[in-house]
C-alpha cells in the first residue's frame, strides 16, 4: 500500500480507499484505549466529576480458591471460555466433551459444582442431572445447567429434574460468576473467606 499524503498515518487500500498502516495502527492503539476507559469513567460534561463507582451493595462472593468445578459441554469453545473464566479465579477445572465422559469423572471426582450443558451428542443434560443424582458422590452437588435456548418452561422444567441455577449461552464473567455466588447465598456451595 502506499501513502495517500492526506494523513502522516494513511495509507491507500486495495480498494481505493485510505486506512491506516497496520505498525501505526499497532503504536496508537493501546494509547487510545488507555483513553477510551478514562472517559467512560468520567461524564463528559463533567470533567471535575469522580470515577463512577461500583453499584454493588453488597460483597461479591467466591467460591474457596481450588473449588472443583466440572464443565460439561460439546462445544470446545465453551469449555474453553468457560475453564479460563474459572481458572482465573482459581478453582481446580475438570472439563468433559460428553454427558457420558463428565458421568465418569463425576463417579470418581469429589465436585464441588457442575456446570452442564442441555443439548449434548450422547444424552440430553436433563437425563445426565438424573444419572448425575443418583451417583453417591454428586448427588448433593450443585448443577448449573447452560442452553442458548432461554425459553421460560425450560427453566421450570430444570428445577423439577433437580438443576440448581441456569444460564444462558452466550454467557460472559457476570452470568458465571452471578450463578456461583447465588449458590452461595443459597447455601448449596462454601464461600471464600477473607479473599
Amino acid at each position: 500500500a502506499t501513502s495517500t499524503g492526506s494523513s502522516n498515518h494513511g495509507v491507500l487500500l486495495p480498494d481505493g480507499s485510505s486506512g491506516i498502516d497496520h505498525g501505526e495502527l499497532t503504536r496508537l492503539m493501546p494509547e487510545a484505549l488507555r483513553r477510551t476507559r478514562i472517559q467512560k469513567l468520567i461524564p463528559r460534561d463533567d470533567k471535575n466529576a469522580q470515577p463512577r463507582k461500583e453499584r454493588r451493595k453488597r460483597e461479591r462472593l467466591n467460591a474457596p480458591r481450588g473449588t472443583r468445578i466440572l464443565v460439561v459441554d460439546d462445544s470446545r469453545t465453551v469449555r474453553l471460555a468457560l475453564s479460563e473464566m474459572l481458572k482465573s479465579n482459581h478453582y481446580q477445572v475438570f472439563e468433559a466433551d460428553s454427558a457420558r465422559a463428565g458421568l465418569e469423572i463425576a463417579a470418581k471426582e469429589r465436585l464441588r459444582l457442575i456446570f452442564l450443558d442441555i443439548i449434548l451428542p450422547d444424552m440430553t443434560g436433563f437425563r445426565a442431572l438424573k444419572r448425575l443424582r443418583a451417583l453417591d458422590l454428586s448427588k448433593d452437588t450443585p448443577v448449573i445447567m447452560m442452553s442458548g435456548d432461554s425459553d421460560a418452561a425450560q427453566k421450570v422444567f430444570l428445577k423439577r429434574v433437580g438443576a440448581d441455577d441456569f444460564i444462558d449461552k452466550p454467557f460472559g464473567r457476570l452470568e458465571v460468576f452471578g450463578a456461583i455466588e447465588r449458590l452461595i447465598r443459597a447455601d448449596a456451595l462454601r464461600s471464600r473467606i477473607g479473599d
